[in-house]
């Protein structure tokens, strides 16, 4: 999936599947990166961390409120050899 934001945010107790990060961010499964999938930051502190197409970015910050320091929407940029 190209041109992604990474989200970062909680997950209530339960399953740590696409869907569940998909109902937290308020989107479509479809906007996840079902490749990526929800990897654990903090996994004990339930800190998930998804790909989602940058389309979506302002719906997923919107969720997120803005209380929680861990949780925001960051940049995905493309990583590249330097040199010639």
């Amino acid at each position: 999936m190209s041109d992604t934001v990474m989200v970062q945010f909680r997950l209530p107790p339960g399953p740590e599947t696409l869907a569940a990060a998909a109902e937290r961010l308020g989107l479509p499964v479809s906007a996840l990166d079902a490749a990526y999938g929800v990897v654990p930051t903090d996994p004990a502190d339930r800190l998930f961390t998804v790909m989602v197409r940058s389309e979506f970015a302002s719906q997923a910050a919107a969720r997120l409120h803005g209380g929680d320091p861990a949780e925001g929407v960051f940049s995905n940029p493309r990583i590249e050899p330097f040199g010639p």
